[in-house]
């Protein structure tokens, strides 16, 4: 009997486990993004600089942290820096194209007193499917619960207190006061990451 019941917790940990995985790295993936947005904001609030690929310091007028729009782009996220001034994430994928991504990296950031841009810089691109390939973010909700669709979202510091300013990047312009990113798993297990324009960082179910 002792043997039975061995052999046969021993079947239920082994049937779950590729779901136990899954579920743990969807929790690990959505403290990770939490960080990063607190992380961002702190860079923000220390008034960290960067330096062009000249080794010249550019003064940012902030950071952010972007979501694509998640029918176009489900699994990535950029940290990037607000070069423009326009406290909202800006890209122009047609003129930049650094390595194989589209974006345009702060590598290539020159001193912008001798080349304005009209665009942003990507400090690093995040890829959530490399924690689990079941790992996507499924949408943006409100205050409300209610989806924000058809867009990608912006979370932008701007120094030095730092202002918070979240901001959709389709349709009209419009701040938003709130917004959660709902991750998800292959086994619909969902979490939520919310921020609001208070600075309040959190994680519900």
């Amino acid at each position: 009997m002792v043997i039975f019941i061995i052999i046969l917790f021993s079947l239920i940990l082994i049937v779950d486990f590729p779901k136990n995985l899954r579920q743990f790295a969807l929790k690990r993936v959505v403290y990770k993004l939490a960080q990063d947005i607190k992380e961002t904001e702190d860079l923000s609030l220390s008034g960290v600089h960067i330096s062009d690929k000249n080794g010249s310091p550019i003064l940012l007028k902030g950071y952010g942290i972007y979501f694509f729009d998640p029918l176009s782009d489900s699994t990535h996220y950029l940290i990037y820096a607000d070069v423009n001034n326009n406290q909202k994430y800006e890209d122009e994928p047609n003129l930049h194209n650094c390595g194989d991504n589209l974006q345009f990296t702060c590598c290539d950031l020159v001193d912008q007193t001798l080349q304005p841009l009209a665009t942003d810089c990507v400090l690093e691109i995040v890829d959530i499917s490399k924690e689990n390939r079941s790992l996507s973010i499924e949408k943006f909700v409100d205050k409300e619960n209610q989806e924000i669709s058809g867009t990608g979202i912006s979370i932008n510091f701007i120094p030095p207190n730092p202002t918070i300013k979240i901001t959709k990047d389709v349709g009209e312009p419009e701040e938003l006061e709130y917004v959660g990113i709902v991750l998800k798993n292959t086994d619909n297990l969902t979490k939520k990451v919310i921020i609001n324009i208070a600075g309040l960082i959190n994680i519900e179910q």
